[in-house]
């Protein structure tokens, strides 16, 4: 469920020349949750 939630919003970003922005959050909530290796594993395969 998280992951696709962040995929539509990756593609929003995308489309609102906002992707830096979805970069950089992404980038925080993988550091915040770096000890949860199920999420993680989650947001790669989903390409995140």
């Amino acid at each position: 469920m998280v992951s696709s939630t962040l995929t539509d919003l990756r593609a929003l970003a995308e489309r609102g020349d906002r992707y830096d922005t979805f970069t950089s959050r992404t980038t925080a909530l993988r550091q915040t949750h770096a000890r949860k290796p199920s999420l993680i594993e989650r947001l790669n395969r989903a390409g995140i």
